[in-house]
């Protein structure tokens, strides 16, 4: 009895044994599956066990959609085994253009359209064939040649340049009389450019930088340092009146210029640009220039001339008599120092002051000899200059009606002063309120002031 309670215990322990419910497992007819393999399941509910589990077996894929431009297309494989779908998305059709036989063309380039979507295909600047002369070039005049496009059959002209030549003595002359004009002027130190107007009326020339006026006279130039005028056969006629100059040296034994890339635009014979570059023998490195002349003919300058006359007015005896002061501001080897004079009656106070303003020294004189003594030094100094190049500039005084006549002109070695560049004299009601001087460098550089109402 005890041997077969105990088979029976066995046999009960192995059934249980066999699935992890502790019961008989019975798998399910139709397949269970997921996106990479299938099997069956036990039908106990919650049972984990699984029989024949294993990797699909895919059949080829069958299209059930066909992709298109618009939209993409489907494609599906049948597990054969437990019949599971499988899709795959078919990427949408790249665009095939739809080209006509023959091309478009306008004047400049070629291509196909497409007759779906419209692109331009292809597209593509004209070639050429060889050129048909219809007309020839001269040395004043562009020619005209016929091309045809070898891709496209499109037949145009192109002008031929005019024949290289150099410029003539005679273009030279007409172009650079240089009368009523106005000027732009924009050059380059460095990477700063900078830039300033200058307009000419007949032999006036007003600069709205640099110094205010200037008095053209031979051997000065509206281009600064470019003195061309027998070098004009250096200059070759490119096309359109645009004459070109590799390098052009002018120069002394002192300091020699080198020109590069010169440019001349000469319209309807008179001169519309000048473009170049210079080197002063590697001194201070190149600068550029470009001037560009914006008018002709139609400047007219309105200008206050000092004249002998009005000179002569202003530097009589009586002006500097009686009850004067005078303060004298000077620069000489660098330094600055101030005098003034104060002259009531017979006494002259003289007062030294050093660049800070202060008094460095002073003593008492004779007023007899000192405003006659300045008035000899002012006639001498300025018998070295026409009266007539001095032009006046009412913005150049004060707002009491003092006008500053400029002197600007060329340098002028003047006797027991230097090189004298620029003069001015500022005149109220006929009377010298200032007097101004300074060298080619900078030094001397002297001013009187003058006051006709006495020492206070």
């Amino acid at each position: 009895m005890k041997r077969f309670l105990l088979c029976a215990t066995l046999a009960i322990s192995l059934l249980c044994a066999s699935c992890a419910g502790g019961h008989g497992c019975e798998f399910e007819s139709e397949w269970s599956y997921s996106g990479d393999e299938h099997w069956k399941s036990c039908s106990y509910s919650g049972c984990p066990e699984s029989a024949a589990r294993a990797a699909h077996s895919f059949g080829d894929p069958v299209t059930v959609k066909e992709p298109t431009e618009q939209a993409e297309g489907k494609a599906v494989s049948v597990c054969r085994v437990c019949l599971y779908e499988r899709v795959t998305v078919l990427p949408a059709l790249k665009h095939v253009h739809s080209l006509p036989e023959s091309m478009t063309c306008d004047s400049r380039e070629h291509w196909y359209t497409c007759s779906a979507c419209g692109e331009r295909v292809d597209r593509a600047a004209h070639g050429r064939s060889e050129e048909s002369v219809i007309s020839e070039p001269t040395n004043d005049t562009p020619g005209e040649a016929r091309y045809i496009c070898p891709d496209c059959g499109y037949s145009y002209t192109e002008e031929l340049p005019p024949l290289p030549r150099t410029l003539t003595e005679a273009e030279w002359r007409e172009a650079f009389v240089l009368d009523n004009m106005r000027i732009e002027h924009v050059f380059h130190m460095g990477s700063i450019p900078q830039k300033e107007l200058f307009e000419v009326d007949g032999d006036l020339i007003l600069a709205s930088t640099t110094t205010k006026y200037y008095i053209k006279n031979t051997g000065m130039s509206i281009f600064p340092g470019l003195d061309f005028a027998d070098r004009y056969g250096s200059f070759v006629h490119r096309e359109n009146g645009v004459f070109t100059a590799d390098k052009i040296t002018v120069g002394s034994e002192a300091l020699t210029y080198n020109f590069s890339n010169v440019r001349l635009v000469i319209t309807d014979g008179r001169l519309a640009e000048v473009t170049y570059t210079v080197d002063f023998d590697s001194v201070i490195g190149s600068i550029s220039h470009k001037y560009v002349i914006n008018d002709w003919g139609r400047v007219k300058l309105e200008f206050d001339y000092l004249g002998k006359e009005r000179l002569d007015a202003a530097l009589v005896e009586e002006h500097f008599t009686g009850n004067i002061t005078v303060r004298v501001a000077e620069t000489r080897e660098g330094v600055y120092s101030e005098t003034e004079y104060s002259v009531v009656g017979d006494v002259c106070m003289v007062k030294i002051f050093d660049e800070n303003g202060k008094v460095t020294g002073s003593y008492v004189t004779s007023a007899a000899e000192v405003g006659p003594l300045m008035l000899g030094e002012m006639k001498k100094f300025l018998s070295n200059f026409d009266a007539a190049s001095f032009i006046g500039d009412p913005d150049g005084g004060d707002d009491t009606g003092a006008v500053e006549y400029s002197y600007a002109g060329p340098e002028t070695n003047v006797e027991g002063y230097g090189s004298i560049g620029q003069v001015s004299l500022v005149i109220k009601d006929g009377k010298i309120q200032t007097f101004y001087y300074s060298g080619n460098s900078g030094d001397p550089d002297v001013a009187y002031f003058f006051d006709y109402g006495g020492a206070s």
